[in-house]
């Protein structure tokens, strides 16, 4: 009963303007609790934590625009649903920033060697779909500025099913997207020192707008050599196939001076939790780490809400061409 109390008054608290750190911390600890059953797409886990993101989008946006859901098939029969959370917050341009991340997990699988079978999915991506809905927040008014669309898309974890759905029923119009930003396992320890945008590489006109984003929210823009393999891995590609110029945003290579937070027993280095049972909120986590890639999200979306320039795919477009 206690822990129903909480999520009631998690949900119906007041609404403020931004997400402290201890917010953030809380809805990831909600979405990727073990009784969401590693929330695999189609799933009673998946739905549940839908219905808590869609309410927690509702609660972001308020009057400000509209929340909806977008059913995606994620079986071959098409028997089987999981929904695009769609929170749409119109500008006084009408024109776009899109912020897409996956809300879905791997569900229930292998034990490790914990006895652990629970693919809880925190950092991948509990953080990134807390993070966009706290930016519809967060995001400001006033002129000139393009509308903002947040896309917690499903079956991520599938082929990228949720944001190949959006792109092909589009609830904007695609050639009016002055840029997509994707958020996907940023983070939880650090923050680094930089950040990495996977796909910059293949825009032109985005580069100096990132950099002083970056700079903006306390961050320096790097380059390094496996960014040029990655940006397959994300949502973004599929809206980079579409022609929608797109980045992840990720975690630089630079640690932050001090000691690293030591994991908790039994429990294996950060970079082994990836697609495991052990990718769950634990001790070692630093929620102002997460706030402040929040930050950065943010400075990011807002910078491009009010770019002047043009943003474009570099030709010929190489999402066009799948690995």
């Amino acid at each position: 009963m206690t822990g129903l109390l909480f999520l009631t008054a998690l949900q119906l608290g007041p609404r403020t303007t931004a997400c402290t750190a201890d917010d953030l911390i809380r809805h990831i600890a909600v979405i990727s609790a073990d009784s969401m059953m590693g929330r695999s797409p189609g799933s009673r886990g998946d739905a549940a934590s839908a219905n808590y993101l869609r309410r927690a989008l509702e609660d972001a946006v308020g009057g400000s625009g509209s929340v909806m859901m977008q059913g995606v098939p994620v079986d071959s029969s098409g028997a089987s649903l999981s929904p695009n959370i769609i929170a749409t917050i119109p500008g006084p341009l009408d024109e776009w920033v899109v912020v897409t991340a996956h809300r879905d997990g791997l569900g229930v699988g292998r034990p490790d060697a914990r006895g652990d079978s629970i693919y809880n999915g925190a950092n991948d991506n509990a953080v990134g779909a807390v993070i966009a809905a706290c930016l519809a927040r967060e995001v400001s008014a006033g002129p000139q500025r393009r509308g903002v669309v947040v896309i917690l898309t499903a079956a991520e974890e599938r082929g990228k099913l949720g944001a190949r759905y959006w792109v092909e029923h589009p609830t904007v119009d695609l050639r009016k997207v002055h840029l997509a930003v994707n958020i996907d396992a940023i983070g939880v320890t650090g923050p680094t020192l930089d950040f990495i945008a996977y796909g910059n590489g293949l825009l032109t006109g985005a580069d100096s707008m990132l950099k002083a984003a970056g700079a903006h929210a306390g961050f320096e823009l790097t380059v390094v050599s496996f960014e040029a393999n990655m940006y397959w891995a994300f949502d973004s590609a599929e809206l980079g196939a579409a022609g929608v110029p797109a980045v992840t945003l990720g975690a630089g290579t630079r640690p932050p001076a001090g000691a690293e937070r030591e994991p908790p027993p039994g429990m294996p280095p950060m970079r082994r939790r990836y697609h495991s049972p052990a990718d769950e909120v634990a001790v070692d986590w630093d929620p102002s780490a997460i706030r402040r890639y929040a930050d950065l999200v943010v400075s990011v979306v807002e910078a491009a809400r009010v770019h002047p320039g043009v943003i474009r795919l570099k030709l010929p477009n190489p999402y066009q061409t799948r690995p």
